[in-house]
């Protein structure tokens, strides 16, 4: 089995790493049992330090479990939240936010048009509030966050939980990226009237009309962005 020595400055990172790796190709299976400190601290060439934080920061993920006088495990569903600790990552990336907005630009339109097929009038009423609040915003910050309101309407009113999770995981690292951006509240008003088309198509239940004018809202608010 071949190891990399560790040299970065954070070794115990390193170490999780490696681990990690030796998970996805299977060499420490799912429920496996983990060697001990002195062996991994021996394989990887540190201190059994950077291996106990390695440990940690794993078992603090849900990939390596341990268990009080037979040791550490490699969790039964480790792959799994490996997966998710990789989206995180890329999701707080500031260096993926352009791979961020492709993604939203994909999930909102479908989004959409599942909202116009299943909307109930308090999901309405909820997109309805949003619009009029930022009809009467008075600065930048008030119109994203009834903006992000209305979005986040939207997403419930196509009653599909698992969007609802990725969507809300995307888009409030937009927001953080949309609070500092160098747009003016003039931009954002201008807004308020795709939100409006928007809400019509669903509320018509015209599920491509309502797909379409997202994709459209989108495009034309990130176009900044990708310039």
């Amino acid at each position: 089995m071949e190891v990399t020595p560790i040299v970065t400055k954070q070794k115990y990172e390193s170490v999780a790493d490696q681990i990690v790796l030796l998970i996805r190709n299977h060499t420490f299976s799912e429920g496996s049992h983990l060697p001990t400190e002195t062996d991994l601290a021996a394989m990887f060439q540190v201190g059994r330090s950077s291996v106990r934080e390695a440990i940690k920061s794993l078992q603090m993920s849900g990939i390596l479990t341990s268990t009080a006088g037979r040791g550490t495990f490699v969790s039964e569903n480790a792959m799994i939240a490996i997966s998710h600790a990789g989206l995180g990552e890329l999701i707080l990336d500031e260096n993926a936010l352009s791979e961020l907005i492709e993604i939203r630009c994909i999930l909102e339109p479908a989004a959409a048009a599942l909202a116009a097929g299943r909307r109930t009038n308090e999901d309405i009423k909820k997109m309805q509030e949003a619009i009029h609040s930022m009809e009467s915003s008075e600065n930048k910050e008030q119109l994203l966050h009834y903006g992000y309101r209305f979005h986040l309407a939207l997403i419930s009113a196509g009653k599909n939980r698992v969007m609802a999770q990725l969507h809300d995981s995307i888009s409030l690292q937009l927001l953080k990226m949309r609070e500092r951006d160098f747009l003016t509240s003039d931009v954002y008003k201008r807004d308020i009237a795709i939100h409006h088309e928007i809400l019509n198509a669903i509320i018509a239940q015209d599920e491509n009309l309502a797909k379409d004018l997202m994709l459209k809202h989108l495009t034309t608010d990130y176009a900044a962005y990708r310039d």
